[in-house]
């Protein structure tokens, strides 16, 4: 308030630019020069001027609130930046992604996401500032992080399997019907990779039904239509909800053929934070 009736030299003005009383206006710098002990306007007929003491005042408290104006514009432009562009492979796990987007209801970003099944993005036509693919993108103006290995396994629905309870031993799967991704060799292959990994040799794809994602084989095995074959940290959730089980103490880590992809030296802090967020959650525990 000092700085308005300081600025205009009136308190009408002040009064008027802060819709207050001029009363309140003329309480409230006499309570200021009480606190402060000095003076601060000269009082002329209908006229006011600023006393020395009030010039010297003046120039701080302009200082503090250009000092408080710029960091309000720092906070609002920041929070209200763009949208980060993230494009999505159809087949890439859709929940576990979607259930970590809601995540960033905390952080300062916003994101705007859309599926594509092309393989790689072009950065240069397409408006995309984040991918995630299904390989290293080849373009030299790129650049790719590829997920690592997972911890994979068989899981299925709590009670009953085909209408049988869940089995026992690994080799009690081979009973079942069993429920593979597709779309990629790696992931068509995870079924025989575990069988190798505990000693079965026998081939799966006679019993297998396929599905063209991960999440898929989820949802089928939430069912009971199967025993699905996962990656623990994409069902992590419905594992720890109880909507499946893991019967088998057998995994294995297999290397996820998911790529993060960004233009090559991208210089949005924003694309940055958001990429490093989510390197840390495919890396965590």
């Amino acid at each position: 308030m000092f700085e308005s009736v300081a600025r205009h030299q009136s308190f009408a003005k002040a009064a008027d630019e802060l819709y207050i009383s001029r009363g309140a206006v003329g309480k409230h710098i006499a309570n200021l020069e009480a606190y402060l002990g000095i003076q601060l306007f000269l009082r002329r007929d209908n006229r006011i001027a600023l006393t020395e003491h009030a010039k010297v005042f003046l120039g701080s408290v302009s200082k503090a609130l250009d000092i408080f104006r710029s960091s309000v514009e720092q906070v609002t432009s920041h929070s209200y930046a763009a949208p980060i562009r993230l494009r999505v492979l159809q087949r890439f796990p859709a929940r576990w992604l979607n259930r970590r987007l809601l995540m960033l209801k905390d952080f300062s970003f916003q994101i705007t996401l859309t599926t594509n099944s092309v393989a790689f993005v072009d950065f240069a036509k397409n408006d995309v500032d984040v991918a995630i693919e299904g390989g290293p993108n080849p373009s030299p103006a790129t650049e790719s992080f590829q997920f690592g290995a997972m911890e994979v396994l068989p899981v299925c629905h709590p009670a009953l399997v085909n209408g049988h309870p869940p089995p026992v031993h690994p080799q009690d799967v081979a009973q079942y019907n069993l429920l593979c991704p597709t779309g990629h060799p790696d992931l068509e292959n995870f079924w025989v990779k575990w069988g190798r990994s505990v000693g079965l040799d026998a081939c799966f794809g006679k019993t297998c039904t396929y599905f063209d994602s991960l999440d898929g084989v989820a949802d089928a095995a939430m069912q009971g239509l199967g025993i699905g074959i996962a990656a623990r940290k994409f069902v992590e959730d419905d594992l720890a909800a109880g909507r499946l089980i893991a019967p088998l103490p057998c995994s294995l880590e297999i290397a996820m053929p998911y790529y993060i992809v960004t233009p090559k030296e991208a210089t949005n802090p924003q694309v940055n934070a958001f990429v490093n967020w989510l390197r840390r959650e495919i890396s965590s525990p």
